[in-house]
């Protein structure tokens, strides 16, 4: 077995829960609309390479990464549709929330709520 595999199966056993980790620490870093960029771009970015390289990774019965990787997906089923739910509640709520702005014959900005 060569290193650069080894390292490879080495990295993607872990690189499922690692996903969790970086998913959290970086919504945690940005706000407003970098947080929701982030919290949908990188579950994907961080599994793709598990699934691109899933035969390599998966090599002589590598259960661990079987198991980190099929909980991984399986949290991400759950993840995404509540996340697309909390995205529009949000939404919906700030619009509630700001004040419509009309003008009025005098030129003058009135708020309407």
């Amino acid at each position: 077995m060569s290193d650069i595999k080894a390292v490879l199966i080495l990295f993607g056993t872990f690189l499922p829960l690692l996903s969790f980790v970086i998913t959290a620490a970086l919504g945690y870093k940005f706000e407003g609309q970098r947080r929701w960029i982030a919290l949908l771009v990188t579950p994907v970015l961080t599994m793709l390479p598990c699934y691109l390289f899933l035969d390599a990774i998966a090599a002589n019965g590598n259960l661990l990464f079987a198991v980190t990787f099929g909980f991984a997906v399986l949290v991400y089923i759950i993840y995404y549709p509540v996340l697309l739910i909390v995205r529009i509640a949000l939404s919906i709520r700030d619009k509630r929330k700001r004040p419509l702005r009309a003008v009025s014959n005098d030129g003058l900005t009135k708020r309407i709520y």
